[in-house]
């Protein structure tokens, strides 16, 4: 068996991990890497010097430099035709370092940094590159996380084109259950088919099926959390910051350019993940705090009360965070979060407004005028960042997202979601949910929920059962991946024993 790993920056040394496990069970005799982040790999090679010696291997870093050579538009056909694919902006999109501007990490940025040129150049040598590690490594496996770089989603194409299993694996939302889906998109074909099939032969009484209504009556009864969401999340956003330490900041100068000058005579300046050192503490510690004190100060008497909330008829819209994979791959063409809200806003009947609350971890990244554009909008009204989610849907008519979690909760606190992207609960009853598919139909899927809406438990408790049935429970987040600002669902810190269950359960996966 020969896999194909698609690594993120700490991805890599997790399916380096899961390599060695499969090879231990005699599952995986060679492995090959697709790696983005130079910095993570060098300090990776550093404890796995033996890393090096692998020669299938693309690193992203080496084909983002010298972006002044000439292309043919020609190989780029050739494999429109090829992959079967009408072009390949869906694969460019879901890349954030190619479309949006140099600040992304810390700003709402769409000032690209790349033309068109210098972008199909990259798309080319991806293409190029790709083609011939298939056709040389042979793969019989690729492996994924998510997809949030142009190679990751070329791999996929290639993948399909070539009939090999691809697992992509990404959170399911629910306790701390990961599964592997069969696209980078949602919904997963897995578990929609262990659905229908539940639902079709529903019977209450079974095992699996009385968990899933269990945890239903938990979250109904307690706030809803999950492996991985950010700590930060659970409390009062940085709205309140105050304002930075500049005697702090400049103590520790020495240290900051220190980093920054290794940052500039670095060999992999091109790697578009390196954005230097100075520049993301400039911004999180200075430029950032203060931007959140001048939004604080123009909006603070122009957010709703929610107290007021409780005799108010309104639809409830949660901004994404940007960027993110739910806009860029589940839902690229409503990216524009403005225009969305503005034409849900201009789709309520006589009396609704829709009340719009900032993602927290989004304060202090959009502009000001992002907010003015939002409140000139007549019937749309902001709510403070760190308002209770919980508080909004349960007051809410409707809450409607364009594809985020929020859809997911409020489902379970007994809400009509209008959804417009790709969600992995579309499939729900349209009494539940309903996904939007042409916008000059949205005022009368509005008025549909509203005057049709029927909570069905039994539904809700299939599509919960379906993932217990196709996935693993794993603190993925906090404990495989190590990230100790994101929540840790159980209380299994065993880094060797969560990997032999997601190992075991890929092995699983394939030989069903």
């Amino acid at each position: 068996m020969k896999i194909l790993y698609l690594c993120q920056s700490n991805t890599l040394e997790l399916f380096t991990n899961i390599s060695n496990s499969l090879r231990k069970k005699e599952f995986e005799t060679n492995s090959a890497y697709i790696i983005s982040d130079s910095k993570f790999y060098e300090k990776f090679i550093t404890n796995n010097k033996s890393f090096v010696e692998n020669k299938n291997v693309i690193k992203e870093w080496e084909l983002t430099k010298n972006l002044d050579s000439k292309y043919d538009i020609n190989k780029i056909k050739y494999f429109e035709k090829k992959l079967s694919v009408n072009n390949f902006w869906d694969a460019i999109l879901s890349d954030r370092r190619l479309i949006f501007g140099e600040n992304f990490t810390f700003r709402q940025d769409y000032i690209s940094q790349l033309n068109y040129d210098e972008i199909h150049l990259i798309l080319l040598r991806w293409l190029t590159s790709i083609e011939k590690l298939f056709d040389t490594f042979k793969p019989d496996l690729v492996v994924s996380f998510i997809s949030t770089y142009l190679g990751e989603y070329i791999s996929y194409l290639f993948s399909n084109k070539y009939d090999i299993p691809y697992y992509n694996l990404r959170p399911t939302r629910v306790e701390n259950f990961v599964h592997f889906g069969s696209s980078p998109n949602e919904p997963s074909n897995e578990i929609k088919s262990s659905y229908f099939k539940i639902i079709n032969n529903f019977n209450r009484n079974n095992k699996i099926n009385l968990r899933a209504e269990e945890y239903i009556n938990d979250c109904q009864n307690n706030n809803i959390k999950y492996e991985g969401v950010f700590l930060n999340t659970q409390k009062p956003p940085q709205s309140n910051s105050k304002l930075p330490n500049i005697l702090k900041f400049i103590n520790n100068l020495k240290d900051i350019l220190k980093e920054e000058y290794s940052y500039l005579f670095n060999k992999n300046k091109c790697d578009r993940h390196l954005p230097g050192f100075i520049k993301p503490v400039l911004y999180r510690k200075i430029l950032n705090p203060f931007l959140i004190k001048k939004i604080n100060n123009f909006l603070h008497k122009k957010y709703v009360n929610v107290n007021d909330l409780k005799i108010t008829k309104y639809v409830f819209f949660p901004l994404h965070i940007e960027p993110e994979v739910t806009l860029l791959v589940y839902s690229r063409f409503f990216m524009n979060q403005i225009e969305v809200i503005r034409n849900i806003a201009y789709s309520l009947p006589s009396g609704y407004i829709l009340i719009v609350k900032e993602h927290p971890a989004a304060v202090g990244k959009r502009p000001l005028s992002f907010y003015k554009k939002l409140l000139n909008i007549s019937n749309v009204r902001l709510v403070k960042p760190n308002t209770e989610t919980r508080i909004l849907i349960k007051n809410s008519s409707l809450v409607t997202t364009i594809a985020g979690s929020v859809g997911f909760e409020s489902i379970i606190f007994k809400k009509p979601v209008l959804i417009f992207g790709n969600t992995p609960y579309e499939f729900l009853p349209d009494s539940m949910v309903k996904k939007n598919i042409n916008l000059n139909e949205l005022p009368n899927d509005i008025i549909f929920l509203m005057n049709n809406y029927k909570y069905k438990k039994q539904n809700l408790i299939a599509y919960i059962s379906s993932i217990y049935k196709t996935s693993i429970d794993v603190n993925f987040y906090s404990v495989l991946l190590k990230r100790t600002s994101q929540f840790m669902y159980s209380k299994d810190s065993d880094y060797s024993k969560n990997l032999d269950k997601l190992s075991n359960h890929l092995i699983k996966k394939f030989n069903q």
